[in-house]
């Protein structure tokens, strides 16, 4: 595995330096990001278990970082809805020295992974769970795969400066109904025509056609002319950095179509700060990097970890579940519980060297757990 991920990666350099020398794309043959962009892919990687004929023992309960993982296939769904394209949430959790449960596979089981219909029982059942951990004294990883922040400058600004302020302004600002029925749209539209008061532009965009005017005379269906491939606020670094690897990730800012994420990001963001805020949970709980920094050395007290996640940043693996959502977190449970029975998934939480210049922007905006980016 580690080889064709070598492979892949120069492949990916290569394609990259040959996109940037054609004619037609002679503007990015000049752009200081894109050529900054290609030199660090050298640098890039993402951890991948060795095959496990290879794995040593066990690592003690005391050396791994977490006793539990939950990861969540999270959905912005209209109305309640199970199967493909819903809330799909898995869970991995160590018993002596294994990972303990009903599903074997090699050494380790999932616990049961579940599907829940809408938003409000999904964070019900994440709060039970949490809890319950929080009684037996275990720290978890819990990971949701939408975008925890927006690329930093005047646009995430007019909305928060930072994670805290997001919470805080989306939790007030988001309807969300225990029929999943919600006015993202409508918050887009109006966080838009705030942006555009302040920088003459709005950068939300994709939409149903059935929308309101007032809500389309704020948020376009297409991509606003003035996003560019170039642009910095349309990415943050982390995606930046991802995409010049080769790894499809999308923009916060677009809210509509197929492998989209902002509108996700909108309703999820305030159950992520109810979980966070919870008056159980609050004092275990911290979200990476915002509220820890890059680090994984985290207090007695912390039992609660929350962290960004993209499945795609994933090798495809044999399927454990029908359903690819399911399959994808459950193969996330896998990979970070071998990870961190090695030793290998603490220094995933300081995913950049010391020297970047863009070590402490990036933390301010927020790191998907996985990919790391070293010099």
């Amino acid at each position: 595995h580690r080889l064709n991920f070598y492979f892949l990666r120069l492949f990916s350099i290569e394609c990259l330096n040959v996109f940037s020398r054609s004619s037609n794309n002679r503007s990015l043959e000049n752009d200081p990001q894109h050529t900054k962009n290609v030199e660090r892919i050298k640098h890039s990687q993402i951890p991948i278990p060795a095959p496990r004929t290879t794995m040593p023992h066990s690592t003690s309960a005391s050396t791994r970082l977490f006793d539990a993982y939950l990861f969540i296939d999270w959905s912005a769904n209209n109305r309640p809805k199970r199967g493909k394209d819903s809330i799909w949430i898995a869970e991995g959790s160590w018993a002596s020295d294994k990972v303990s449960s009903h599903r074997q596979k090699d050494d380790f089981v999932l616990n049961q992974t579940t599907n829940v219909s809408t938003r409000g029982e999904a964070t019900e059942e994440l709060h039970e769970r949490l809890t319950s951990h929080l009684d037996e004294d275990h720290r978890t990883l819990i990971c949701f795969d939408f975008s925890y922040g927006f690329p930093s400058g005047p646009f995430r600004d007019s909305i928060g400066k930072n994670f805290n302020a997001i919470g805080d302004r989306l939790t007030a600002l988001i309807s969300d109904n225990a029929r999943n029925e919600n006015n993202r749209f409508e918050v887009a539209s109006q966080l838009n025509e705030e942006i555009g008061r302040v920088t003459q532009h709005s950068p939300f965009w994709g939409r149903p056609s059935t929308v309101n005017d007032k809500v389309s005379s704020n948020l376009s269906q297409k991509k606003p002319a003035f996003w560019s491939q170039t642009n910095p606020q349309e990415y943050r670094i982390v995606e930046q950095r991802m995409r010049a690897s080769g790894k499809r990730v999308f923009s916060a800012w677009q809210l509509l179509g197929h492998g989209s994420v902002g509108s996700q990001m909108l309703v999820g963001i305030p159950h992520l700060n109810s979980l966070r805020n919870s008056e159980s949970l609050h004092a275990h709980s911290k979200i990476w990097p915002f509220d820890t920094g890059w680090t994984n050395e985290f207090d007695s007290v912390t039992k609660i970890v929350h962290a960004e996640f993209w499945p795609g940043i994933l090798p495809t693996s044999p399927s454990t579940h029908s359903i690819r959502d399911a399959a994808q977190v459950e193969n996330a449970v896998h990979w970070a519980s071998r990870l961190d029975e090695r030793g290998q998934l603490a220094p995933l939480f300081d995913p950049m060297s010391q020297e970047d210049p863009d070590r402490n922007e990036a933390q301010d905006e927020g790191w998907i757990l996985g990919f790391t980016c070293r010099r």
